[in-house]
C-alpha cells in the first residue's frame, strides 16, 4: 500500500465526537424526602431520648434503652450525636464501633424525620 492509500483510508475513518464538559452550574440539588421513622404521636421533647432508643432497638436491632439515663445527663440528643466523637459514643454507651456510628447515622435521620413531622404536625 502506497502512502497516499495509507492516508486516505485514515481520512474515511469516522471522527470522534468531541467530549462536551457538563456544564458547572446545573440545577440545584432536590432534597429527599426521608421517609418517616416515627410513628404518632410524636414524643414530647423529655421522652425524646427515650423514644429514639427505643426506635433504634426496634429498626436497627440494637438494644442500649440501658444507657439512657447516661445520654440524658450529658445532653446528647439524637440531634447532635453525629457531632459527638465516636470515641465518646462508644465510651458512654458500650457500643462496638460500628454500631456507635449506627447510631450516629439513626440519630440524624431520626432527629430529622421529627423535625418535618413536627412541621407538617404544627406542634412547633
Amino acid at each position: 500500500m502506497t502512502a497516499f492509500f495509507v492516508a486516505q483510508a485514515k481520512a474515511s475513518l469516522p471522527v470522534a465526537a468531541p467530549i462536551i464538559p457538563e456544564p458547572i452550574f446545573g440545577s440545584p440539588p432536590v432534597r429527599q424526602h426521608i421517609r418517616s421513622l416515627l410513628t404518632f404521636p410524636l414524643p414530647t421533647p423529655a421522652a425524646e431520648v427515650q423514644r429514639f432508643l427505643e426506635d433504634f432497638r426496634c429498626l436497627k436491632g440494637i438494644d442500649i434503652i440501658d444507657h439512657r439515663a447516661v445520654l440524658e445527663a450529658s445532653a446528647l440528643t439524637p440531634d447532635i450525636l453525629s457531632h459527638v466523637t465516636l470515641a465518646r459514643v462508644t465510651e458512654l454507651t458500650g457500643l462496638q464501633e460500628g454500631h456507635a456510628i449506627k447510631l450516629q447515622v439513626f440519630g440524624k435521620q431520626w432527629a430529622t424525620s421529627l423535625e418535618e413531622a413536627r412541621l407538617t404536625d404544627g406542634s412547633v
